[in-house]
């Protein structure tokens, strides 16, 4: 099982540690997108390109990569679209993308 750490925000990815033990670290950009991810030795393992509204235009590695794409958010394989989560109030998730709202 693949652990997450994730920073103060939401969808603020840090690092990824798989059940072998192997750390791998998100680097992103302003917006949050997922550009690189690198190994612990801080050599690029993966790199993504985006065109505009985050379709991706193309991964060096994607064996490498995982759902977290475009700003940080879990890529939904069956749309291809990512599923972003945005909290209100005390907690209260609602999710966009043709999800669920409220």
């Amino acid at each position: 099982m693949t652990s997450y750490l994730h920073g103060p925000t939401i969808d603020a990815l840090l690092a990824r540690t798989s059940s072998a033990g192997v750390t791998a670290w998100y680097l992103t950009d302003r917006l949050g997108s997922v550009r690189d991810l690198a190994n612990t030795s801080g050599t690029v393992i993966d790199h993504v390109s985006y065109a505009a509204f985050g379709n991706i235009l193309g991964e060096s590695n994607a064996s490498a990569g995982d759902r977290f794409k475009y700003p940080s958010a879990s890529r939904r394989a069956n749309r291809g679209c990512p599923g972003i989560q945005i909290r209100t109030g005390k907690g209260l998730r609602r999710r966009i993308a043709g999800i669920k709202i409220g």
